[in-house]
């Protein structure tokens, strides 16, 4: 299994980093999102909200890749 890991603040997520995890879906079987702290930056969202945000901004194409790997 090859799994990539897409470090940062997320905060919040955007689109931008979305089209880096849909690039990065096509080549990698796992993506694993590690949010970052970092204390020089007065964060939008707690830790818990971005992995939410994250968690429901990929979904959507999670969901379609799982459908072509079926075809």
């Amino acid at each position: 299994m090859r799994t990539v890991v897409y470090p940062g603040t997320f905060d919040p997520i955007h689109r931008g980093h979305i089209d880096i995890a849909e690039r990065a879906s096509k080549l990698f079987d796992q993506i694993i999102f590690a949010v970052a702290i970092n204390s020089e930056k007065n964060p939008l969202f707690a830790s818990e909200e971005r992995i939410e945000l994250i968690l429901e901004s990929t979904t959507i194409f999670l969901m379609l890749r799982h459908f072509q790997q079926m075809d």
